[in-house]
């Protein structure tokens, strides 16, 4: 007896653990290939398909930064903060390092997250471990996973309350009224919009009046816990402050819902190549967009693997219907239509939003496996994740690598010096600082201490290939 157990538990536990492990081995390498001034410099802003990665990174790392974003994103300041301070404090990281150690850990509880719903709702490990790739192999992880945004932590909060109701509704069983307490407050605690989980869990569950009250709680908890960020915080803002979010409604740079579409439900798993957009600033950097670019606009892998994901999908579609009547495809039908539909009016780059919808796509596919379509399913998963592996990586490096060319030349040089570290590098990693004590900065020189200085200078060549 004892034998079997074990051999159930490792047949169990060994594929969420070998998709945990792939899924920080890559993030990590992503992370690599991410210029930091990416996320530290303010020009930044907007970059990065809209994000706002410099602004997340200083609410990451400073108590005084403006957190203002906290009227969108409830608890993201109290929940990234201490984590990466002490990871910082104990090991001795620089707050570039810590940061990225700690998106690689959130990358991790995302990866085990997904792969608990993908088994919870394919019932097998293999076909969880082929789901669970996929998504991660999508332009949404790859993409965003890397970068210190909210949006991975977000894609957590849609999972938990998405995995308890799968998991409620295959076993037969009834989440208890604290656990919807629970599952609304954690959709609820890193971007509003998504509390739309937990209020359909708790609406599925429950009569609608006990599923209000549910709601009531959750946001009375969420509230506690803003409360003590705000002492934390200072300049944290209260959640119901959305004023500023209308101006985000309907935007003319969206386009139509078809452009929306497009980005949300192909973009987000298949990256076109994306196009340049400048900024009327002239302080401003070039940005990147996919928003206005059609579907055919990508590799010859890209377009292979656009077939198979249409294919999916249109499954997908079939599976849904023909399971109506269950408790999952029922929530997931509501949640995806709900999470489709606020992006069809909010937002200027939809491929934003993109960790939150493809997860939830996939789990939908993933349902196919409950049917007597499963091998086909499976077999066009198969064969979908080696094309999507090889588009997405070849456009994820040609994004980087166009961010670099916006970068400053300082932080061009300190990049390459971390992807060759034991290279050769003609120039010292610390400076002397040549002024009067207390002079502004345009008086000041540096000497590099081993490196180029008066009289001196060199010049470090790399062979193509």
């Amino acid at each position: 007896m004892k034998a079997l157990i074990h051999s159930r538990l490792l047949r169990e536990s060994l594929p969420a653990l070998v998709f945990v492990l792939a899924s920080a081995t890559v993030v990590w390498q992503l992370g690599d290939r991410i210029p930091s001034a990416l996320f530290t410099d303010s020009h930044a802003m907007n970059l990065w398909f809209q994000a706002d990665s410099p602004r997340y990174f200083d609410n990451m790392v400073n108590r005084w930064s403006d957190h203002y974003r906290t009227k969108v994103h409830p608890l993201f300041s109290l929940l990234t903060f201490p984590p990466i301070r002490t990871l910082a404090a104990v090991f001795d990281l620089s707050l570039v390092e810590a940061v990225r150690w700690f998106t690689t850990l959130i990358a991790s509880l995302w990866g085990l997250t997904l792969y608990a719903l993908l088994r919870v709702v394919s019932g097998r490990p293999l076909d969880a471990l082929l789901y669970a790739t996929l998504t991660l192999f999508s332009s949404a992880a790859l993409f965003w996973l890397a970068i210190p945004e909210t949006f991975p932590l977000g894609s957590i909060s849609l999972l938990i309350p998405t995995l308890a109701v799968a998991a409620a509704g295959f076993s037969g069983l009834r989440l208890r009224t604290g656990h919807l307490i629970a599952l609304g407050a954690v959709s609820l605690s890193v971007t509003v919009t998504n509390w739309m989980a937990g209020i359909l869990a708790a609406l599925q569950a429950r009569p609608w009046r006990e599923a209000l009250q549910i709601s009531i709680n959750a946001f009375f908890i969420v509230t506690l816990l803003w409360g003590v960020e705000k002492a934390v915080f200072p300049t944290a803002k209260y959640f119901l402050d959305i004023g500023e979010e209308k101006d985000y409604i309907l935007m003319s740079e969206a386009g139509g819902p078809q452009d929306k579409l497009r980005a949300l439900l192909f973009h987000a798993v298949i990256m076109p190549t994306p196009e340049v957009k400048q900024e009327p600033s002239e302080t401003a950097w070039a940005l990147i967009s996919v928003q206005k670019v059609s579907l055919g606009d990508t590799t010859l892998e890209g377009k292979a693997a656009l077939f198979l994901w249409a294919l999916l999908l249109l499954a997908a579609l079939w599976a849904l219907w023909y399971h109506r009547h269950s408790a999952f495809p029922q929530f997931i039908t509501l949640l995806l239509a709900a999470q489709l539909g606020l992006h069809l009016v909010y937002g200027d780059e939809s491929f934003l939003y993109s960790l939150h919808v493809v997860p939830l796509l996939i789990s939908a596919i993933a349902v196919l496996s409950r049917t007597q379509w499963r091998g086909m399913t499976l077999v066009g998963v198969a064969l979908l994740i080696p094309l999507l592996a090889s588009n997405n990586l070849k456009q994820f490096e040609a994004a980087t690598v166009f961010a670099q060319t916006q970068i400053p030349q300082r932080d061009q040089v300190l990049h390459q010096m971390r992807l060759r570290p034991h290279a050769p590098w003609p120039r010292g990693r610390e400076h002397v600082v040549l002024a009067l004590p207390g002079s502004r900065l345009p008086f000041k020189a540096y000497h590099e201490a081993g490196g180029p200085s008066a009289r001196r200078w060199a010049v470090s060549a790399w062979p193509s290939g």
